[in-house]
């Protein structure tokens, strides 16, 4: 298996930039609100991943019960989250995670984040695969979001390109702003039943698996795949960011929110969720946020302490800490993100 560590964090200055500016306290006190209903549900009878029944150890975080199965290590809230959740009470979706950008915008986008992930996936493949077999591969993306990876494939003449997102609004701006050729469609809120429903040579999900209401469905879906089937995907995990979010429990969560993220993976369990659907990883990419998050907490606490230069000082150094902080994180398998290359036996 092939493993790479870490990337500059200068890939995504803008939106870091961004984050480091807004001011978050309603954000915080909408988590609160919302998590809120998590004390009073149904408890999980059965583990996410495996399916067992749910044991193992458990913990306090930002107040709600959370669990790590003792079979197969995903760890997830105790309560059952209601149908719906976190959207039921807010009438939101996903569709506000995405800014709306304008063309230039959205190519800057791709060049900054989606490129150097293709990238990597052709460093990967091309050991396995030729650059000609890949592109004529049929390429599916379960919860493409706006589109940027689609997008991605195309300028880089991959010709058999679909997307699937269960919010009908991200279909509508995806279709917007992606080639007439490039097909995207309304999929079902059971990730299984897409990918019964579709066949493709290569599956990509980046960030959607910790959403995916019934994943040992998925991973038995997966099984059912040809021999040779690409799976792509990324996934947050539990590391670093999510310990920094337990100690800051009085500030905005990124990761570990208990509202959009109500389970989270491990290394266990995305090992565990493979075997059931019987692929091998052949590549994997260790990175993360966890030292942006380290900056945003220290500084967040700080603002209110300190004289405007003094906070400006010390802001500017911990920036230019970020990339060999995060590295050391990255090597110790402490980031909050995996991303994974598998291939099905």
């Amino acid at each position: 298996m092939k493993i790479n560590y870490s990337k500059s964090l200068n890939d995504i200055s803008p939106e870091r930039a961004e984050r480091l500016s807004q001011k978050t306290d309603d954000k915080y006190q909408t988590q609160i609100e919302i998590s809120r209903i998590l004390h009073d549900t149904p408890l999980r009878e059965s583990c996410l991943v495996c399916q067992n029944k749910l044991q193992g150890s458990e913990f306090i975080h930002r107040s709600i019960p959370f669990i790590q199965c003792n079979n197969c290590g995903h760890i997830q809230t105790k309560g059952l989250p209601p149908s719906g959740y976190p959207f039921h009470e807010k009438n939101s979706s996903f569709h506000n995670v995405y800014p709306d950008l304008d063309a230039k915008e959205y190519q800057n986008r791709i060049e900054r984040i989606y490129q150097p992930k293709l990238d990597w996936i052709q460093e990967v493949l091309t050991e396995h695969f030729t650059e000609k077999e890949l592109r004529l591969k049929k390429w599916v993306e379960l919860g493409c979001g706006a589109g940027y990876f689609l997008s991605c494939l195309d300028s880089n003449n991959f010709k058999k390109i679909t997307g699937f997102d269960m919010d009908p609004d991200l279909v509508k701006k995806t279709d917007a702003m992606t080639p007439d050729h490039v097909k995207v469609y309304h999929g079902d809120e059971n990730l299984h039943k897409t990918v019964s429903n579709c066949s493709a040579d290569v599956y990509v999900a980046f960030f959607v698996l910790e959403h995916v209401l019934n994943p040992f469905k998925f991973y038995q879906q997966l099984s059912n795949l040809p021999s040779k089937t690409i799976f792509i995907f990324s996934v947050p995990t539990f590391g670093l960011s999510c310990l920094l979010e337990g100690v800051f429990d009085y500030l905005y969560a990124r990761n570990l929110d208990t509202v959009v993220h109500t389970q989270i993976y491990t290394e266990k369990s995305i090992n565990y969720a493979l075997n059931i659907a019987n692929f091998d990883i052949i590549g994997q990419w260790v990175f993360g946020q966890d030292a942006e998050d380290f900056s945003r907490f220290i500084l967040d606490s700080l603002k209110e302490d300190y004289p405007d230069d003094m906070f400006q000082e010390i802001s500017t150094k911990l920036l230019n800490l970020q990339d060999p902080l995060q590295h050391i994180f990255d090597i110790n398998h402490l980031s909050d993100q995996r991303h994974i290359i598998a291939i099905k036996r």
